[in-house]
């Protein structure tokens, strides 16, 4: 793996990215772990509509995450995308980039096709143990929810506006 200093995440439409890598990414033991609402075997046909949907995203609301590479490796994915009235900050990188999820969100940001967007989300499954990361990046705990009856740490960002 390169070091920090020669990585350069590279954001992608997902739909350029190969099915095949979307299934052997969803399907990693580690990565199962903390993504309780993933259907596991993760196959071809789940990867098809995952990407359709994901990319659905851009046509309704004008954001949607991303394919995240690196040295053309697939990372993982992220960025916003619609969830009821508010924009889920999701990210999902494979564990051997586990560690590198304040780069992706600057990369987000640098990117700025959220610059309209007032208010972020981010739900962290109990899974995760160690939450202060979010408060390092300005989110605060607010509560936890439940999706599918598994539990979901929430928190939340208010964004700048230029109105």
């Amino acid at each position: 793996m390169s070091t920090k200093s020669e990585r350069e995440i590279v954001l992608r439409r997902m739909q350029e990215i190969e099915t095949e890598a979307w299934v052997a990414m969803m399907n990693h033991p580690k990565l199962a772990k903390h993504l309780p609402l993933l259907k596991t075997p993760f196959t071809l046909e789940d990867a098809k509509e995952f990407v359709l949907i994901k990319e659905s995203y851009w046509e309704t609301h004008g954001y949607g995450p991303w394919a995240l590479l690196n040295q053309n490796k697939l990372m993982g994915w992220g960025g916003f995308q619609p969830c009821q009235e508010q924009a889920e900050l999701a990210l999902v990188l494979q564990p051997n980039w586990w560690g590198w999820g304040k780069e992706c969100l600057q990369k987000f940001i640098q990117h700025n096709s959220y610059s309209h967007l007032t208010q972020l989300i981010v739900r962290l499954p109990d899974s995760r143990k160690n939450l202060r990361g979010m408060e390092r990046l300005g989110f605060q705990q607010q509560g936890v929810t439940f999706i599918d009856g598994n539990l979901f740490f929430q928190f939340f960002k208010n964004l700048k506006t230029n109105n």
